[in-house]
């Protein structure tokens, strides 16, 4: 199902009616488009979704229906990052994060492009609707957002709206204790909060050797 708006509720959300929703699970897909840019999501995203419990009223006669409010994230464009000149340290951190995020999903990756969401293990090609998802959120921690521990595979219902509204939370620190043991947890945790000082030096150095590790997975898969 294909959904186009002119705007976004609080500059950031789409809202869709609930039956439009069970229109798109019918479909397998909801593809919304904003502007130039589009978001799809997949059935193991729709199903996440809860719509509010507020009915509204149809204006024209149609059913009544409940809203889903789904944060516009548009689709990762990564021929876009592979190709930027970024000048500020703000324009390279976010060049750096993009690409980590595209590494870490070409590095899970198996040789037909396949990986896997670490918290709800549903499996798709590495570019589509497939996140790098961050188990300490990127915004809230300079000292932990650039580090590869901290970026796995996602889906993007589990990383947009799991991990908020969920249980890909409480799955994503079963996934980490897994992988790095409790005690390399309890110590992320810990260093949250510290600060992080990088210079554009530093994020150069980063974009040449996450490029350079982008490229032979890129070839890896044969793409």
């Amino acid at each position: 199902m294909n959904k186009q708006v002119k705007k976004l509720w609080k500059g950031q959300f789409v809202s869709v009616r609930d039956y439009e929703i069970e229109k798109a699970k019918s479909d397998g897909l909801l593809r919304i488009s904003f502007g130039d840019s589009t978001m799809t999501l997949g059935r193991n995203d729709l199903d996440q979704l809860q719509p509010s419990s507020r009915i509204f009223k149809s204006k024209t006669g149609g059913k009544d229906y409940r809203l889903v409010d789904i944060k516009f994230m548009p689709d990762q464009d990564d021929d876009y990052w592979m190709g930027i000149k970024a000048n500020t340290p703000q324009q390279l951190r976010k060049q750096a994060l993009e690409l980590l995020q595209k590494l870490v999903r070409l590095k899970a990756a198996d040789d037909h492009g396949l990986c896997a969401c670490v918290t709800c293990g549903c499996t798709r090609t590495w570019n589509d609707n497939m996140h790098g998802g961050h188990y300490i959120p990127k915004g809230s921690s300079s000292f932990w957002a650039l580090e590869e521990e901290n970026v796995h595979p996602q889906c993007g219902g589990c990383n947009n709206f799991g991990m908020r509204n969920g249980d890909a939370a409480q799955r994503f620190t079963v996934y980490m204790i897994d992988m790095y043991g409790r005690d390399f947890v309890d110590q992320m945790l810990a260093d949250a909060k510290k600060p992080k000082k990088l210079y554009s030096a530093d994020y150069r150095e980063m974009i040449a050797d996450y490029k350079e590790q982008i490229k032979y997975h890129l070839d890896r898969i044969g793409m």
